[in-house]
């Protein structure tokens, strides 16, 4: 039974890890600077850290929104 939940696990992640590169093809291409910012500091914070993905997941948010905005003003003139 054990090996069950082990090759669950894998398939998980793999199914993860397929759609972040999905998401990052279409995504991520052309942002810049500040999504590799954001990508090495959550990178770090999760795995050095042990900061609650919960927590990742709001910052992520804030910084996202912030310079979403700011590229959008940078646009319109």
């Amino acid at each position: 039974m054990i090996h069950v939940f082990a090759g669950l696990r894998v398939v998980v992640t793999v199914l993860v890890l397929n759609t972040v590169i999905k998401l990052l093809k279409s995504n991520v291409r052309g942002k810049g600077v500040p999504t590799l910012i954001l990508f090495a500091l959550v990178l770090i914070a999760s795995f050095f850290f042990k900061i609650s993905s919960i927590l990742l997941v709001v910052i992520a948010m804030v910084w996202g929104l912030f310079f979403g905005l700011r590229f959008k003003k940078e646009e319109k003139k």
